[in-house]
């Protein structure tokens, strides 16, 4: 007890020495040591939260960015061509060429409005949402090709009965490039409308095996998957939807940014 005392007297003394601006007040080597090791440990247990919350932050932030600017490209291409519904106007297909008719016209309008500055490159491939394989997609494109002005990607597609849009929010060259952290399918749907791409549907893995064993396309991408759960090569492709809304898909208490699997 009496050496509680000592201590607490001393601390008096010394709040008293601080308070009266006493030139002889100092702190001893050390106090100054424990509460600089007090700040290390502080800032050792919050620091790498604060990164990943301002890396998100910038992610949600390019997402939005990119999200308006292809909003507003297509929106230029109705108003210049005249026409309302593009997802009718464009997605036709020529059976006995077996091609897209206007797929070609609908790329050179789309490319048109955008500031292509060169080729998008990856050193190594894009992988999944929950990384668990190497991406794939083809209603859009795993890799986007185009790359713009302000440094994303995008590449627009015509296929499948689909007009899609993939874009890399950040570019070839900043990680994580992986779906549905950074790397994102829009479309224009049967009402020409752009939206977001949503996950309908989450398949089991024998549910996969059972209805498309054949076809490696279908086991990749079939329900548009965006889930911790799923294995699936195209996992991600149905998340843009879920980060436009910050709205985690496997919970929807939670925000999608803060969320992301690692």
């Amino acid at each position: 007890m009496s050496g509680a005392r000592l201590i607490s007297k001393k601390n008096e003394q010394k709040i008293l020495c601080f308070a009266q601006n006493d030139e002889k007040c100092a702190f001893t080597l050390a106090e100054v040591l424990i509460t600089l090791g007090v700040i290390g440990i502080v800032a050792a247990m919050t620091l790498p939260s604060l990164i990943s919350n301002w890396r998100y932050k910038q992610l949600e932030t390019a997402f939005k960015k990119a999200y308006s600017r292809h909003s507003e490209v297509l929106e230029l291409i109705k108003y210049e061509t005249g026409v309302d519904n593009l997802f009718n106007e464009f997605n036709v297909y020529d059976s006995e060429k077996n091609i897209y008719a206007r797929a070609k016209e609908f790329y050179d309008l789309y490319y048109k409005k955008l500031k292509i500055i060169g080729e998008c490159k990856y050193e190594a491939p894009v992988r999944n949402y929950n990384n668990t394989a190497d991406a794939y997609i083809d209603w859009g494109d795993t890799e986007p090709l185009y790359m713009l002005s302000d440094g994303t990607c995008a590449q627009v597609k015509v296929n499948g009965g689909i007009i899609a849009l993939t874009v890399d929010i950040n570019g070839a060259g900043a990680k994580p490039n992986k779906l549905g952290h950074d790397i994102f399918v829009f479309r224009v749907n049967k009402l020409g409308v752009f939206e977001p791409a949503k996950m309908t549907k989450l398949y089991t893995d024998e549910e996969l095996e059972e209805n498309w064993s054949d076809s490696p396309a279908h086991i990749a991408q079939s329900g548009q998957p965006c889930s911790i759960k799923s294995k699936q090569k195209g996992n991600g492709m149905g998340c843009a939807w879920y980060a436009f809304n910050d709205i985690n898909p496997d919970d929807n208490s939670k925000r999608y940014w803060e969320n992301l699997p690692k």
